[in-house]
């Protein structure tokens, strides 16, 4: 009210007088009543355990003369709020309910419960969600639609059916190893796949199950047959390109012998499978993949593809499908520069540092010298490439990282350079990024033996972050960890400081890419540190057959560093390190590489 008399509008009134404009009479809430419950039960919303159950609260809470379900704020919020909460009469006092009821709250679009009761925690469905349930239904069935097919008769219990699938989905360590090795060599998808798979959506059928017979993981010529079929869950969904499912049910195999599960995961069907949850069409799988080779992002594809359906979507949960999708189908990788070859003679080097990565603080620090061992400068990259894939595959079997046998920890050389096969030297590359949080000094003392390398790396200067601190109003007090860390905060608004922006991205890493004239890349390789001549070094380095012509605009800085590496065998063509400081150069002698620097 100051702010609106300040504002030459001093009849301003708080909202609690403007509610009493438009005052509505109390109405109680309807109370349950037990013919609705019964109802419930013969459409298979509940079964019959849980009707003796809710009923048996009722009476407890009729006998103390309190209200069992108490919806909140029901009249004045309206039918249109997404999130739907209740008080739930519980009979029992304790530190989730110290005041005898606790709170349900209820999603209408997705069709999810919640309690804060004990059961919740331990995976259990509660008797609050099935009370809740009760009066929704009984006042307002459409709401349910969305939460159980009522359609289906043979359901007993939804919470209960959910409970179980994810016991189910425990897996071991060695099982999910197992499966997911199985998946990586059996269950690929083949890179051209068949025009009818991917341009026609094939109607969705009643329940998936697998197709083998014997079990894939015994060993022997003749493995054991399977066992009987096991229901997973009846409330998985699919999603199409226009169309979403649910309530579709999915089966297992168990194999008598060694106990592991068999699930589905067959392309031809039309249907990608990738929890057991979540199934993808494969022509929405096909329509992402074009869209990433047309420069589309999956997570704006989605976006459209909901604006469009006018429903919500799990993004974040189809994002990881479709990558679940992309790491099962066997590309080729077979792409190149057909003036070129796999061999470019003239090479164009640059970093798109217009790019961010997450990563912890602890990488940014001074590594340990004594830390410092030959798998941090030396990367596998078929293998680290396999690694990647299988990571990506096992997401399905287990939703945390941190039960995937086959993560690994975050760190310098944990993204590996990609040059195909042809092009590199051998599948173990250098990236001697570490050696960028030393100085020269430290590097000569390392077990590393590269103590001719002459340090041509930048590093983040405090008086320059200093500035742009001051420049942003941000604090200039801490480590220059912390003032990296404020900073990034400020990345996200490029729109008003631009210039800025600009220098911040410019101080973090991003992608150095090598290609030919004809805009084909040969290599790409992610920096955690801003772009030096050490992380060009590894690049040229990689190649087997090194370029004729190198152009970067550092290219004094790696002709010098990748001289002292190879012990000045590598430029050789020019004096001053092989520099020739000219926009055109017409030499191509094999004898060694021309360096071009563009000014």
């Amino acid at each position: 009210m100051s702010i609106a008399a300040n504002s030459g509008n001093p009849g301003k009134e708080c909202f609690h007088l403007e509610r009493t404009r438009t005052p509505t009479s109390y109405s109680p809430p309807s109370a349950l009543r037990n013919e609705s419950l019964q109802e419930m039960q013969e459409k298979g919303l509940c079964s019959k355990l849980r009707l003796g159950e809710c009923t048996a609260v009722n009476q407890q809470a009729y006998s103390e003369d309190i209200d069992c379900v108490f919806p909140i704020f029901w009249g004045e919020h309206g039918l249109s709020e997404r999130y739907i909460y209740f008080s739930v009469y519980t009979g029992q006092k304790d530190n989730w309910c110290k005041f005898g009821r606790t709170v349900c709250t209820f999603d209408s679009k997705t069709g999810k419960w919640h309690c804060q009761c004990r059961g919740t925690k331990n995976r259990i469905s509660c008797v609050h969600r099935y009370l809740s349930m009760w009066w929704l239904f009984q006042e307002h069935p459409k709401l349910l639609q969305n939460a159980v097919d009522t359609s289906n008769e043979d359901i007993e219990d939804v919470e209960e059916m959910i409970s179980a699938a994810d016991d189910v989905h425990q897996h071991s360590c060695s099982s999910i190893i197992m499966e997911t090795n199985y998946f990586w060599s059996s269950k690929r998808i083949p890179e051209d796949l068949p025009v009818d798979i991917t341009t026609a959506e094939k109607p969705v059928p009643e329940n998936f199950e697998p197709l083998e017979v014997q079990c894939p993981y015994c060993p022997g010529p003749s493995p054991p047959d399977l066992g009987h079929k096991i229901v997973i869950t009846r409330q998985a969904t699919v999603y199409g390109i226009f169309k979403q499912f649910k309530g579709v049910s999915v089966f297992a195999k168990e194999c008598p012998v060694c106990r592991n599960l068999v699930r589905f995961q067959e392309y031809e069907s039309g249907f990608h499978n990738y929890n057991n949850i979540i199934f993808l069409s494969i022509p929405l799988c096909s329509l992402l993949t074009a869209g990433v080779s047309n420069h589309i992002a999956v997570g704006r594809l989605f976006r459209t593809i909901e604006s469009h359906s006018r429903t919500a979507l799990p993004i974040n949960m189809l994002r990881k499908a479709f990558y679940h999708f992309s790491a099962l189908r066997q590309y080729s990788y077979n792409f190149f520069c057909y003036r070129c070859g796999y061999h470019p003679s003239i090479v164009i080097a640059d970093t798109n540092w217009k790019v961010a990565f997450d990563i912890p603080v602890n990488l940014m620090r001074r590594p340990d010298i004594q830390n410092i061992g030959l798998q941090d400068t030396l990367v596998n990259v078929a293998a680290r490439w396999e690694n990647l894939e299988k990571e990506i595959i096992a997401t399905g079997f287990c939703d945390d990282s941190s039960n995937n046998p086959f993560s690994s920890a975050l760190t310098y050389s944990s993204f590996a350079p990609w040059i195909r096969q042809h092009t590199r030297l051998h599948d173990k590359l250098s990236k001697t990024e570490i050696f960028k949080g030393l100085s020269q000094s430290e590097r000569v003392s390392s077990v590393c033996r590269e103590s001719q390398d002459v340090n041509e790396d930048k590093s983040h200067k405090r008086e320059d972050l200093v500035k742009v601190c001051s420049c942003l109003g941000v604090s200039t007090t801490g480590s220059q960890t912390d003032l990296i860390n404020r900073l990034e905060e400020l990345l996200l608004y490029k729109a008003v400081y631009p210039k800025m922006f600009v220098k911040l991205k410019k101080a973090g890493g991003g992608v150095l890419h090598m290609g030919c004239t004809h805009g084909v890349v040969y290599y790409t390789s992610p920096l955690w540190w801003q772009e030096s001549a050490r992380d060009h070094g590894d690049a040229l380095l990689s190649f087997k057959y090194p370029p004729t012509v190198y152009i970067s605009d550092i290219a004094g800085r790696v002709a010098r560093h990748v001289n002292n590496r190879t012990q000045q065998r590598f430029f050789q063509i020019f004096p001053n390190d092989g520099r020739e400081e000219t926009k055109t150069c017409r030499r191509t002698q094999r004898n060694g590489p021309i360096l071009m620097s563009t000014p």
